[in-house]
């Protein structure tokens, strides 16, 4: 996920570059302005207006590094996209198969330059929006509609490009938890391994948790540095996060430290290699005795 144009969740000082959670920043900001109220007139292009005295009586936030001035941490009009994000938007584009443009006109050139660097590059542009945009001439498919949050369910590559052919969607409500499967990730080295010579045992790779769309884990960590020989970590005994609770059976194995298998011994080896040669049957009559003296 690129954010082109910032986050209004995060401020960013104008003087030193520090950033800062905008949540955080409210507890200073009501302090600072106890008393402070303002009536705001709606303006075009989402704006207020808002009475000069009241402007005037609003004591800013500060930078506590530096001092300096806080700002949203958004690209204005008027303002240059970062060049860093820029680059990381670009590169990428350069590794997809195609383009979505979901809930955009793309009247800013910021955000219309991909379409037309898609465009250049013959991958398939999908626009999915309410009236017209400046990439519909460019584009592959248009769908006049709104568009909401989903996850995808499965999709289809050509077997050939590995070009995306086909996907389903989940369409999500984001106030309803959901079931999704997520990877293990193994941290440290086992004293188990290290110091007994054992051998790690990665059994389950990956465990189905339910949690809010926003909630859901990147991975779950499991720290295996103090298991020792014979010993294992279950679900249960992984630490619990409130965000997200487990639908796998918490008796379900995760890791464990076993003993490598002991090699056979030459002698086994060579017994096992070289097994006795059975008797072999003679054919034919038997000799009879001479009894004729």
């Amino acid at each position: 996920m690129v954010d082109l144009h910032g986050r209004l969740d995060d401020v960013v000082c104008l003087g030193c570059g520090e950033r800062r959670s905008r949540a955080a920043l409210q507890d200073e900001i009501t302090d600072a302005n106890p008393a402070w109220r303002a009536v705001a007139a709606p303006a075009p292009d989402g704006d207020a207006d808002i009475d000069a005295a009241a402007v005037e009586a609003f004591v800013p936030p500060r930078c506590g590094r530096c001092g300096g001035l806080l700002k949203p941490d958004v690209v204005f009009f008027g303002e240059n996209v970062p060049v860093e994000r820029y680059e990381a938007a670009k590169a990428a584009l350069a590794d997809a198969d195609a383009l979505l443009v979901a809930g955009s006109s793309l009247m800013v050139y910021s955000g219309f330059r991909f379409v037309r660097q898609a465009h250049e590059a013959g991958l398939p542009i999908a626009i999915v929006n309410r009236g017209r945009t400046r990439g519909d001439d460019l584009a592959s498919l248009k769908v006049e509609g709104d568009e909401s949050r989903v996850m995808v369910k499965e999709y289809q590559l050509d077997p050939v490009t590995h070009q995306l052919l086909h996907a389903d969607f989940y369409q999500l409500a984001m106030d309803k938890a959901i079931t999704v499967t997520v990877p293990i990730v193994l941290k440290g080295e086992p004293k188990g391994v290290k110091l007994q010579g054992g051998l790690l045992d990665f059994v389950t790779r990956d465990i189905q948790v339910q949690c809010l769309p926003t909630d859901i884990p990147e991975h779950i960590d499991v720290d295996v540095t103090e298991l020792m020989l014979n010993q294992s970590i279950r679900l249960r005994e992984i630490a619990e996060n409130p965000k997200w609770k487990p639908v796998t059976d918490v008796d379900t194995m995760i890791v464990h430290v076993v003993m490598p298998k002991a090699e056979e011994s030459a002698a086994s080896a060579e017994a096992a290699a070289a097994p006795a040669e059975p008797e072999v049957a003679k054919k034919g009559k038997p000799e009879e005795k001479d009894d004729k003296k």
